[in-house]
């Protein structure tokens, strides 16, 4: 069976029970920014992934968390396209938060080292995803359910993608470029 399925050629897509939208739908937007901070992501976990990174033990501890995070927008994708599963528990990400996160500095400019900066990418886009989200939630009756849940989850990643970013600068000697008014 070939990957393309012609389906899409007139603008609409499918959603989780079959029902046809318009690609310009609202939750198809929301979904599809979800899928592009899951592909953000990704991107981190390759320069994570680098031999050459200087994070040393830490690297591992990242990866599985980042992992986990992957699967879990996989899965709140699918709730805002109609699935029929639960949203994932943000519990982990407070921990992970509280490992990392250090003493408040003030609002830094986003930089630093490359994996540091695509963290920050991450976190900005997570913050779009969940703007998206709070609006397609306004507009309640297009959605089965609340996205409540999954918007305190990306509320959280977008958190944990900070600190990260933060660390990550942190363990590489990079100092913090932090606003100045």
């Amino acid at each position: 069976m070939p990957i393309y399925t012609k389906t899409g050629d007139s603008g609409q897509t499918s959603l989780a029970g079959g029902a046809r939208v318009s690609k310009a739908d609202p939750r198809v937007g929301v979904y599809g920014t979800i899928d592009e901070l899951n592909s953000h992501i990704g991107l981190l976990v390759a320069h994570l992934s680098e031999p050459l990174t200087t994070l040393g033990n830490h690297v591992a501890q990242y990866l599985e968390t980042l992992a986990r995070i992957q699967h879990d927008l996989t899965t709140i994708g699918g709730i805002i396209a109609g699935a029929d599963v639960h949203t994932p528990e943000h519990d982990f990400l407070e921990t992970a938060i509280d490992e990392i996160a250090p003493k408040w500095q003030g609002f830094v400019i986003p930089t630093g080292v490359v994996t540091a900066a695509q963290a920050h990418v991450c976190r900005t886009v997570c913050r779009r995803a969940e703007r998206l989200l709070v609006a397609l939630d306004a507009d309640a009756p297009k959605i089965p359910h609340s996205t409540q849940p999954s918007q305190v989850y990306l509320n959280r990643l977008s958190d944990y993608l900070y600190a990260l970013a933060l660390e990550i600068n942190r363990l590489s000697g990079m100092p913090e470029q932090i606003w100045k008014n």
